[in-house]
């Protein structure tokens, strides 16, 4: 069973489909929903760190859209409008890191 986990998902059906596969598979910890990776703040994550007491696993993926073989329009990789949502990750990691190294639970 898992306690805690953040979900952070644009797209409204894999929102969905994470709170079926939590209520199916009876989970009984903790799911915050996040629709926008934009909007998580260093803030919130110093409060989810309080809460939960750190994170154990962070898991990201950026669109492929701007990678992807078959975009013969725009595969501009990283610099791309969708597969700069890998920077957003980064920086969400780099932030918990340092979190957690600075205040261990």
């Amino acid at each position: 069973m898992l306690k805690n986990v953040v979900s952070v998902e644009i797209a409204e059906v894999n929102r969905n489909i994470i709170r079926c596969w939590w209520e199916q598979t009876n989970q009984k910890g903790n799911l915050i929903e996040v629709e926008d990776v934009q909007n998580v703040s260093s803030n919130q994550l110093s409060q989810w760190i309080t809460k939960f007491g750190g994170f154990d696993l962070i898991i990201g993926g950026s669109p492929c859209n701007n990678f992807s073989g078959s975009n013969r329009v725009s595969r501009h990789g990283l610099e791309g409008e969708h597969s700069s949502l890998f920077y957003e990750y980064y920086r969400i990691l780099e932030a918990v890191m340092e979190m957690q190294k600075n205040n261990p639970q």
